[in-house]
């Protein structure tokens, strides 16, 4: 715990409180968590979040596919701009194409 007046230390990749983060735990559960996302893997969560095959309880799925915590996954779905669809509504998906992913990670977006 840090010292009362001083302000709890964030991990700079998830923004956790680094006092409530085990990475070595995390790390022998999930293979790639703590990583760099590589450009195939970002086209890979488009591409799948964008198919309307997965819905928000689906998130452990990803997660296991990617081998990153669910949080990974949530948190790069929302640098991306992605949402799951509604069930029922797969119109109300609201995600970036490849070329948008290809566009953000040529201006240093992601």
């Amino acid at each position: 715990m840090p010292r009362k007046g001083s302000a709890p230390k964030r991990c700079p990749r998830c923004g956790f409180f680094l006092s409530t983060v085990d990475a070595e735990g995390v790390k022998k559960e999930w293979k790639n968590a703590f990583k760099p996302w590589s450009r195939e893997e970002m086209t890979s969560l488009v591409e799948k979040v964008s198919s309307g095959m997965y819905l928000e309880q689906d998130i452990l799925k990803l997660a296991e596919e990617f081998e990153r915590p669910p949080t990974a996954i949530s948190k790069r779905m929302a640098i991306l701009g992605l949402r799951f669809p509604v069930k029922g509504k797969p119109e109300g998906l609201d995600a970036v194409s490849v070329d948008d992913l290809r566009r953000m990670e040529k201006d240093g977006e992601i």
